[in-house]
């Protein structure tokens, strides 16, 4: 009996503490989960027809189109595996994703 109460306990504080990170995560995203995913489709739309040049070529024309301010958004991919398009497409946009659940 007292096992399986352990291992609810032990459950709902892993639970939790995954609730916790994933919140951390997203108070860092560097725009708006939306804007976030727009540019994921961006990306992979524009990958399938282009190679990656290992740069962020890709999403620094999709941040200057939009007007947005491309060092933060720059900074959160690095933290997030992503160093070039490719990278950030897959990487980055696993860890948003990641983030995202609850």
């Amino acid at each position: 009996m007292t096992d399986k109460r352990q291992k609810a306990r032990n459950k709902e504080a892993s639970r939790q503490w995954r609730a916790e990170q994933n919140s951390a995560a997203r108070s860092r995203f560097p725009l708006l989960s939306e804007q976030l995913e727009e540019l994921f489709e961006m990306l992979n739309r524009e990958l399938a027809v282009v190679q990656c040049d290992h740069t962020l070529r890709l999403v620094q024309a999709w941040a200057w189109q939009r007007e947005l301010e491309f060092a933060p958004i720059q900074a959160w991919l690095h933290d997030t595996g992503g160093y070039c398009d490719c990278e950030a497409l897959a990487n980055s946009e696993q860890a948003w994703r990641e983030a995202l659940r609850t």
